[in-house]
């Protein structure tokens, strides 16, 4: 994910990035954390917007990046 051929500026976040990279592996060299992550993302990004002072920046308009939108657990 670091490949400056594959990404243009890898070390610059960007939410906006085309998602062009197997990040977890695929058949027999699947990650483990493919499943840990599963859990463990959505309760860190849930766990962010339930502070008080969270909030949408003004003038921005979110279109998403293609994948599916799910609600979060509670």
């Amino acid at each position: 994910m670091m490949d400056p051929a594959a990404f243009p500026d890898p070390r610059q976040f960007n939410p906006e990035r085309d998602a062009i990279y197997m990040n977890y592996g695929y058949a027999l060299h699947e990650c483990y954390g493919k499943y840990i992550n599963a859990v463990t993302i959505s309760e860190f990004v849930a766990a962010i917007l339930r502070l008080p002072d969270v909030r949408r920046e003004t003038g921005k308009s979110w279109q998403g990046n293609g994948t599916a939108a799910r609600a979060l657990p509670e």
